[in-house]
């Protein structure tokens, strides 16, 4: 008779442990517009492919575009920043900043913006907590390719 009490009290602090060291459920993974939004994305690297070639080439930044961030909002809205002191007073408007909308296109794998200068389709090529790859074909068939790192 005695083993009963302590047969349901070792039942009961097994059934305790295994329910105290349960796991605590993952949380969801951020979604695209939380990965791009709420942060500066810094300029790094561009790269070029013409329709000739057969890989792509770095591209030599003007200190313009080396100063380039993009800060995506999520109301939809995006800001540019390209001027710098040294070049915004001689070089013309594609290297000033810019403001428009933005939003994702193609299930979530093509970013649009819309602003004053025109509207422009990047492929995402890769979205995560530090970098943002994105690729613009043009008309003539070169293909630029802009490597963003999260700057805060």
């Amino acid at each position: 008779m005695k083993k009963i009490p302590f047969i349901l009290c070792l039942a009961f602090c097994v059934f305790a442990l295994f329910y105290a060291c349960k796991k605590d459920p993952e949380p969801p993974p951020p979604t695209k517009t939380e990965l791009l939004t709420g942060t500066t994305w810094k300029l790094q690297d561009r790269y070029e492919k013409r329709s000739s070639d057969t890989a792509f080439r770095k591209v030599n930044m003007l200190m313009c575009n080396r100063e380039s961030t993009m800060h995506f909002y999520k109301n939809g809205t995006f800001e540019e920043k390209r001027s710098t002191p040294s070049c915004t007073p001689v070089l013309p408007l594609p290297f000033a900043d810019n403001t428009g909308s933005w939003r994702f296109e193609q299930d979530e794998t093509v970013l649009q913006l819309h602003s004053g200068i025109g509207l422009f389709s990047y492929k995402i090529l890769k979205l995560d907590t530090y970098q943002l790859t994105i690729e613009e074909e043009t008309f003539s068939g070169t293909i630029y390719r802009d490597e963003f790192r999260r700057a805060n």
